[in-house]
């Protein structure tokens, strides 16, 4: 799929894990970031960042189904989560 869309080959692709809810997850890796990036901003699509400030974008199919894809690093122009909401954020006492 990435390379149809973007010409940018992957690395690799795993296995789709299919979810309770019929959706799937899988991991495609690339030789580098800036590969990785590139697959990413060439695909169509509108860029939204998710709660944690990581970019995602929704991916149309001829069949007219709909793969999200998610950039598993941060975008330095995505907006930063809350922190009051970071699950990872410590209390000081």
């Amino acid at each position: 799929m990435f390379l149809a869309h973007t010409h940018v080959q992957p690395k690799e692709v795993g296995t789709v894990e299919f979810q309770p809810q019929k959706s799937g997850r899988t991991i495609v890796t690339f030789t580098t970031p800036a590969h990785a990036s590139l697959a990413f901003k060439t695909l169509d699509g509108e860029e939204k960042a998710d709660p944690t400030g990581k970019l995602q974008k929704r991916v149309y199919m001829n069949s007219g189904s709909y793969i999200q894809v998610r950039q598993m690093i941060q975008s330095k122009n995505a907006p930063k989560s809350d922190p009051k909401r970071d699950p990872k954020r410590r209390r000081s006492r």
